[in-house]
């Protein structure tokens, strides 16, 4: 008999300057057993991502609004680039999606969702995420 361990929960960070919006995500992704991390600006999730990756659980993806204060969604992306820190992500925001072409032009790794959306619809996304 093998000593396997059991595989690990995929890890996802939320970033939201809503607290309702991260209460709500995050009672979504732990029903549906995943591993969740939040933070309520850029800044804060940054330093998780650099955080996880020198643990055993790294960051797997990341789902961030567009507007937050210290550092924006697309500011967090271009940081996390420019440290060449490459994470699927899923962009939530109630703003036009045309805006955020240049972010979700890479379709395997980033996409977009516009808010209000269901559980069922972020669910669905998650899974086109990861299974990419």
């Amino acid at each position: 008999m093998r000593n396997s361990k059991p595989p690990r929960q995929l890890h996802i960070l939320i970033t939201d300057d809503e607290s309702n919006m991260i209460e709500s995500l995050e009672f979504i992704l732990e029903a549906a057993n995943f591993q969740v991390s939040c933070a309520q600006n850029g800044l804060q999730a940054f330093d998780i991502i650099c955080q996880s990756r020198k643990s055993a659980s790294p960051i797997d993806l990341l789902i961030t609004d567009i507007r937050m204060p210290l550092l924006s969604g697309t500011k967090l992306m271009e940081r996390l680039g420019d440290e060449n820190i490459e994470l699927p992500t899923i962009i939530i925001s109630e703003y036009d999606s045309q805006r955020l072409k240049k972010y979700t032009q890479d379709k395997q790794r980033h996409m977009f969702v516009a808010k209000p959306f269901t559980e069922r619809q972020l669910l669905q996304n998650i899974n086109r995420m990861i299974s990419a």
